[in-house]
């Protein structure tokens, strides 16, 4: 990636955790998703560290979202660390069964190939 790209990177997500500090919660609830779409199936550090601690939310729509966006940064990926989150993040959350249930799904879609982007028909990645 250029250094423009990392740099416009960098300030999404330093204002994200502003917004999810200090916003509204509304728009607090949709920052993990936001993060996510800046990196499908390409997990870089930051997010990924950023999305883990906002698993852990006391707000359950915050948690859940940030559980789904750490599922999208993966997916096809078979990312060992994202993996290990959201087996972690299973047995945390053992007594909700709509979060345990999207931690296995997505920990799944983590393995699953059809995600990976240089085994899809692309018109913009040609083999």
């Amino acid at each position: 990636m250029s250094f423009l790209v990392l740099h416009l990177l960098v300030e999404l997500i330093n204002h994200s955790r502003f917004q999810l500090r200090y916003g509204d919660p509304v728009i607090r609830r949709t920052v993990p998703l936001a993060l996510a779409l800046t990196s499908l199936s390409t997990p870089q550090l930051s997010i990924m560290e950023t999305l883990s601690k906002f698993s852990h939310d006391v707000d359950i729509s915050i948690a859940r979202n940030s559980i789904v966006a750490l599922g999208l940064i993966s997916a096809g990926t078979n990312n060992a660390r994202i993996a290990a989150i959201l087996r972690n993040l299973a047995s945390y959350y053992a007594r909700d069964p709509v979060s345990l249930f999207s931690c296995s799904l997505l920990a799944s879609i983590n393995h699953y190939s059809l995600f990976r982007p240089h085994r899809c028909s692309s018109e913009w990645h040609r083999d």
